[in-house]
């Protein structure tokens, strides 16, 4: 049997109501938030990548010529050690927010989810925390750097501390977006001070600068020329929900039907 698809889904409930279904983007995500909400699997996925980050946090605080970040410069073996997270589903899980979009046929905004990041209700990522309370007790710092606006910077910190992170400003940092989505400059930035070890995100951007307008060929080949990073210095947590891939797919200026049809387009058969 076929997995069910987000697509026939839209079209039962298309079929079946009398008003006018929730928008097609929140219904595109429909199964893999429930996937992520349900699945036994999603859990397992978390906890084995975690696991093996774990093993290899030892290996690099073993080896001080060790550096994650393609970022860092000379002289990082004189540094402390740090592993750069991200936040949104990669520590923190923010499916209940996902699910209210597709409740209510509503779409993203950064209003509301910085609305949402204020609620400070954001569950925990399988195996975050047990990592980073590992970490912590090793002497690493951790720096939680995001693409939420720096403004919900202090309501992630609350939300982290609630859940049981590591999170006051002597074991942690929360370094929100003030300008451009890009991380590379943050962490920049960070590997002036810290030894990064480790990388752990769910998005490419998370670890590598991703240049605008790139299509998914692209950041494919960007994967691809760090192969021998991925589960070594860095570490990926699935996320089917969202992400850059998607919006790598259609036209933000396209109407709803044209950029359907592109993502039918993408499909290989």
């Amino acid at each position: 049997m076929h997995p069910f698809r987000p697509l026939a889904l839209l079209l039962v409930l298309a079929g079946c109501c009398a008003a006018p279904p929730p928008a097609r983007v929140t219904h595109e995500s429909l199964n893999a938030v429930l996937w992520m909400q349900a699945s036994a699997e999603y859990a397992v996925a978390c906890e084995t990548v975690y696991a093996a980050a774990r093993s290899e946090l030892d290996r690099a605080l073993a080896d001080a010529a060790r550096a994650a970040a393609l970022e860092q410069g000379e002289g990082a073996a004189a540094l402390p050690p740090a592993v750069v997270f991200d936040v949104d589903e990669t520590v923190l899980d923010n499916q209940r927010f996902q699910a209210r979009l597709a409740a209510t046929g509503t779409t993203f905004s950064v209003p509301a989810f910085s609305a949402w990041c204020r609620e400070e209700q954001a569950g925990a990522v399988p195996g975050a925390l047990e990592f980073c309370r590992y970490a912590s007790s090793k002497g690493v710092f951790l720096v939680f750097l995001t693409n939420r606006d720096a403004a919900v910077a202090d309501a992630t910190r609350s939300n982290l501390a609630k859940l049981g992170f590591p999170a006051d400003a002597a074991r942690a940092a929360v370094i929100g977006k003030s300008g451009e989505s890009d991380k590379g400059p943050r962490r920049r930035e960070v590997c002036g001070k810290h030894r990064v070890v480790l990388l752990v995100g769910d998005q490419l951007q998370d670890f590598v600068s991703v240049p605008k307008g790139s299509d998914n060929a692209r950041r494919r080949e960007l994967a691809a020329a760090n192969a021998a990073r991925w589960g070594r210095d860095w570490f990926a947590l699935p996320n089917p929900s969202y992400g850059d891939w998607e919006r790598a797919l259609v036209d933000p200026k396209g109407t709803d039907e044209e950029n359907l049809k592109r993502k039918f387009g993408a499909l290989r058969q």
